[in-house]
């Protein structure tokens, strides 16, 4: 019998203790089973094979695939269910699709396709990047080198500058949304283009052709990387945001922490607003003061002082980098050659100078025979009676005497010469003096010239 409400139990179940105070119980519900657990292992649209699950979020999902026709990884990035029932988030899905792949341009990931589950949710096929975030990366080193921090904004800001070269802002810029590739090369690349928004007329038919601060996705994520007109609801907004929010991460990078903190959502966006950022020196005093100014001028509340195009931070950037570490000039390398090379090029050159000399000592020969023969007043001189050539002085450098041997300029002027034969060899005879040329026979002589007239 049950003290409390007088009903015959079950003999199988013990009464409960009076004394011991009623405990409702609720049936546990069957855990839910994840939306990733079926995808794992399938086919999507017959060319993607699902392998594994790459990370999740609120907004959904990312896979990492292969594609089998080319044989090669991707990444696909399914829209929650939850999401997928809602028309603002399908909308923002199709954007990040449209805008990564009107832009095309190496820091920004590249979006290879477009579709829809049978469940109904959309999907993403990507370009599948290894790396990590920067968030990752400034978490665990608590501030970056400053040529680091250099290199991975101008990264950004070219990509950036390409968004905004075809009218788009991404909106969304923060270190979550950035990728610090390892391969095939290290690089930047820049994600989630979901929140992005082409200037000019609205696509959904919204009757806005600025942005605005309540568009949808905007609120989504964290505020720390928003700009003062952001903040303030203007309407009128345009690339100078993603500028902001640019310079806003090159201080996180080299001061490790942001430069706005708040308890909630809305002391946050009045700091923005109001209250200027800890400098950043006094955070990090190795940074370059004209390195803070840099970063002073992009975070700028006023967008008019504000740098006002993200081409022109970028060429600041490099400047001021071109400055701190400007590339050094490769030295002239050693030419290394193996030993049995420099041995027959030394061979060769010893063979070159002794042709030029026996080409000297030939050349004078020829011309004392010629002498000779022409005049038939020169005394024979056998080659047997010739002494032979006495070599010259051992102060003489041997580098001296190749330039000597090789001057083909001077040459001539050694050699040729009467009055300055080779050492060893007697000097030229002097030329027979010309005889006058007399006129053939029964020829009268020339009558001589008659004598100039005299000057008036």
């Amino acid at each position: 019998m049950c003290p409390r409400t007088g009903k015959k139990l079950s003999p199988q179940v013990p009464p409960p203790d009076a004394s011991q105070p009623t405990m409702m119980r609720t049936p546990i519900a069957p855990a839910k089973k994840r939306v990733w657990d079926d995808l794992v292992g399938t086919v999507i649209s017959g060319r993607y094979v699902v392998e594994s699950v790459l990370g999740q979020g609120g907004m959904g999902t990312v896979f990492q695939a292969l594609h089998t026709d080319l044989d090669r990884p991707v990444a696909i990035k399914v829209l929650n269910p939850q999401q997928a029932a809602k028309t603002s988030s399908v909308q923002r899905f199709h954007n990040e699709a449209r805008s990564s792949g009107a832009i095309g341009h190496p820091n920004i990931c590249e979006v290879y396709d477009l579709g829809t589950l049978p469940s109904g949710s959309p999907f993403l096929v990507m370009e599948y990047i290894t790396g990590e975030t920067l968030a990752a990366r400034v978490g665990r080193e608590k501030g970056l080198p400053v040529l680091d921090a250099i290199d991975i904004l101008a990264g950004v800001l070219a990509g950036l500058s390409a968004a905004h070269a075809k009218s788009i802002v991404h909106r969304d810029i923060k270190p979550e949304n950035i990728m610090l590739i390892t391969t095939p090369r290290p690089g930047v690349k820049i994600l989630d283009f979901g929140v992005s928004k082409m200037l000019g007329p609205d696509p959904y038919g919204e009757g806005e052709d600025v942005l605005s601060l309540t568009r949808t996705g905007m609120v989504m994520g964290t505020p720390y990387y928003m700009s003062a007109e952001q903040a303030r609801g203007d309407r009128d907004l345009d690339a100078r945001v993603d500028v902001y929010a640019c310079g806003v991460m090159l201080y996180e990078a080299l001061a490790g922490k942001r430069p706005y903190t708040a308890p909630n959502y809305n002391a946050l966006l009045l700091q923005i607003v109001g209250k200027p950022p800890t400098p950043l020196r006094q955070l990090v005093p190795t940074v370059p003061e004209r390195l803070e100014a840099i970063v002073v001028r992009a975070m700028e509340r006023d967008r008019n002082v504000r740098y006002q195009s993200a081409a022109e931070f970028r060429a600041e950037l490099l400047a001021f980098r071109e400055e701190i570490a400007p590339k050094a000039k490769s030295p002239p390398r050693e030419r290394t050659v193996p030993a049995d090379l420099a041995h027959e090029a030394n061979r060769e050159r010893a063979l070159a100078e002794s042709r030029n000399a026996q080409r000297s000592e030939t050349t004078h020969r020829g011309l004392l025979e010629a002498a000779e023969t022409f005049s038939g007043t020169v005394e024979g001189v056998s080659e047997t009676e010739r002494p032979p050539p006495t070599e010259k002085s051992a102060e003489v450098p041997a580098s001296k005497k190749r330039r000597e041997a090789m001057d083909f300029d001077d040459a001539p002027t050694q050699v040729y010469r009467p009055d300055a034969p080779p050492p060893g060899l007697p000097p030229l005879p002097p030329m027979a003096p010309r005889m006058p040329s007399r006129p053939p026979e029964g020829v009268a002589p020339r009558p001589p010239r008659p004598p100039p007239l005299p000057s008036q």
